[in-house]
């Protein structure tokens, strides 16, 4: 069977396209793991202007993890270091800025 120039052209923009759309979509819809974990498990409490507020208790990264650490623990979630990690990192990255 012979196909026309057209036809191969169409195939493989077609395919391109599919490609494109399936990379495009999981970069979307991808949600960094700490954003994640805070908002399931922070913001019942608290919102995020918590973190912006003049008289915000932590003045430096160390502290912004610290946190997390005590308020990961009082709310009993057994998280991993990486974890603490990825959601001091978030809101550092979101908020803080250190």
């Amino acid at each position: 069977m012979v196909q026309s120039s057209a036809v191969r052209i169409t195939r493989r923009a077609l395919l391109a396209a599919g490609i494109f759309c399936n990379t495009a979509s999981a970069d979307i819809t991808a949600i960094p793991p700490g954003q994640s974990l805070y908002e399931n498990h922070c913001t019942d409490c608290h919102e995020s202007v918590v973190h912006v507020r003049n008289e915000r208790k932590a003045r430096d990264y160390p502290e912004v993890r610290d946190w997390v650490v005590r308020w990961a623990g009082a709310q009993e979630l057994d998280w991993t270091g990486a974890e603490v990690d990825a959601v001091a990192n978030y809101l550092n990255q979101n908020y803080y800025n250190f």
